[in-house]
């Protein structure tokens, strides 16, 4: 299990093969990138990342690395992330080589953008082609917003879990107080007793004694009168 605040090491995976992993290997395909790229996950505290990394065509280009730009639940989410990421990207990388290919009306993102766009292209005159690529591009922009709002839950979660361990932190310090102001009352009500116990000995001793003298007295006067 990682800690929170030191995520564990890249690990390498396979993830289904479904989604967007689909999707990018069929574009990597017709790009002809050789082979399947490395898929690598790692635990950062409850939640996920993903990183997706691509092998060059040839030893003159450069190698591509993806990483999820949002923490998931599950390391499979994460990895279907990162290959949306990669296909966005590799989609506006390779933008002129798939202007003749079915991904040429897919939306791609843009370095440092976080919204996705799409291009017209004037060799379609096809208004419903046209319509279903801006349909793309709205849904992965909500989509988009959609892992935007997880994180922010995420964020509240985390924040309230916090709040809710430093109150149960509060809750068991002040029954440690509880239980200890409890003993020493305790031990004062056995000392109340003790001493009390002491007071009716010495106020019993008292009585006894002021009874002696009562008696002392009683018999020096009767004694002063037969004198007389």
């Amino acid at each position: 299990m990682a800690d929170s605040d030191s995520p564990a090491t890249w690990e390498l995976s396979l993830p289904q093969s479904e989604g967007y992993v689909i999707e990018l290997h069929r574009m990597l395909r017709r790009l002809r990138y050789p082979g399947f790229p490395s898929y690598r996950v790692r635990q950062c505290g409850s939640v996920w990342e993903a990183r997706v990394e691509i092998h060059p065509r040839v030893p003159s280009e450069l190698d591509y690395s993806f990483q999820t730009r949002h923490h998931r639940d599950l390391p499979e989410t994460a990895m279907q992330d990162a290959a949306r990421e990669v296909f966005l990207r590799l989609s506006s990388i390779h933008r002129a080589e798939l202007v003749s290919t079915e991904f040429a009306h897919h939306p791609f993102r843009e370095e440092g953008n976080s919204v996705c766009t799409v291009q017209d292209m004037p060799c379609c005159y096809n208004p419903m082609v046209t319509r279903l690529s801006r349909w793309a591009e709205a849904v992965d922009d909500y989509y988009e917003e959609a892992l935007l709002e997880i994180d922010d839950h995420q964020r509240r979660v985390g924040e309230l879990e916090t709040e809710v361990t430093d109150l149960t932190a509060q809750q068991l310090q002040l029954e440690e107080e509880h239980q200890a102001w409890g003993s020493e009352i305790d031990s004062l009500k056995a000392q109340l007793q003790v001493h009390g116990d002491q007071f009716q000995q010495l106020s019993d001793q008292y009585n006894d004694r002021r009874g002696m003298m009562d008696t002392l007295e009683e018999q020096l006067r009767e004694s002063q009168e037969h004198v007389s």
